[in-house]
């Protein structure tokens, strides 16, 4: 097979190491140890393969514009400002939304806990408040918590409905009042807010549970390559059995070859921990579907860089 001088500058531009594919797969030596005797060599070799020749028939256009290596199942990859644009604003506050709004992202991640009476306000810990005066968030109601800790209605009345949500479930007891808020909020401005949030949790029983309760809702597996029992291909069938959108792991877990695997069982894949444009670029060119930045303009960046808009 003969390439054109475009197609050889594209193979070299995006390393995609053919010697190391079939040495390696692109999976490293403690990813490799983790698969399952079931998940050998051949089931690699051809998902990387796959995701290799669906990005070199679209990798590089006639008109010069460029797409990533490896098709994302999305047309434009969700950017999600990881607690808001935290790099620039404390995290997880409404002046940390707004800006990230502002910079250019119209998706945004966050942690969500339920009150003592309730409600779904929006923090990383549990434990609130200044030095002399600390608070649990489950212990306390909403109106006693510090301004800096908003509700989910707060942030869409600073935002509007027009974002799409990642939402870190911290506490089994606030996906109730989560799923609740946001039906509530989806019927207060006309929008389906449920159907644009997704909502995560490292446990893959407890989303199986929810799926069994919602089937409306975006469930999303967060964890970690080295902690799937089984390894991905079975993780991979689980998750479409039990009706889960996504999985998410951590940046460095991803290869070209998990995102065709998992994407061959419908599983969106998200990457978490992309705060260099470098990583950014990484994992958008290797196909994954939504990445997680502290960094706004430079996921932009990349994705302006693998994309071409």
């Amino acid at each position: 097979m003969v390439l054109s001088t475009d197609a050889d500058r594209y193979v070299v531009n995006r390393q995609f190491r053919i010697s190391t594919l079939v040495a390696r797969c692109t999976y490293s030596s403690h990813e490799l140890a983790s698969f399952p005797d079931s998940v050998g060599l051949g089931t690699l070799l051809l998902s990387e393969t796959q995701g290799f020749f669906v990005g070199f028939l679209t990798g590089v256009r006639h008109d010069g514009a460029v797409s990533p290596r490896i098709a994302a199942q999305r047309t434009e990859p969700l950017l999600f400002a990881h607690r808001g644009a935290s790099a620039e604003a404390p995290d997880n506050t409404i002046e940390s939304f707004t800006r990230a709004c502002e910079l250019g992202t119209s998706a945004l991640e966050s942690d969500v806990w339920a009150t003592g009476d309730g409600i779904a306000v929006l923090a990383h810990d549990d434990n609130v408040g200044g030095l002399v005066r600390r608070q649990l968030i489950t212990k306390s109601n909403a109106a006693d918590l510090p301004d800096h800790v908003p509700t989910l209605a707060d942030l869409f009345a600073a935002v509007g409905p027009d974002v799409t949500l990642s939402l870190d479930i911290k506490h089994p007891d606030a996906i109730d009042p989560t799923v609740e808020a946001l039906r509530n909020l989806s019927e207060q401005y006309g929008e389906d807010l449920v159907q644009r949030t997704w909502l995560c949790h490292p446990s893959f029983e407890l989303v199986s549970r929810w799926r069994s309760r919602w089937s409306d809702v975006r469930l999303v597996h967060s964890t970690r390559l080295e902690r799937v029992e089984g390894g991905p291909e079975r993780h991979a069938a689980q998750l479409f059995e039990a009706g889960i959108d996504a999985v998410n792991f951590r940046a460095p877990d991803w290869s070209g070859g998990l995102t065709t695997l998992y994407h061959r069982f419908d599983i969106y894949c998200f990457g978490w921990d992309a705060h260099l444009q470098r990583v950014s670029e990484e994992l958008l060119d290797m196909g994954c579907d939504a990445i997680f930045s502290n960094h706004v303009d430079r996921m932009l960046a990349a994705r302006a860089k693998v994309y071409g808009f």
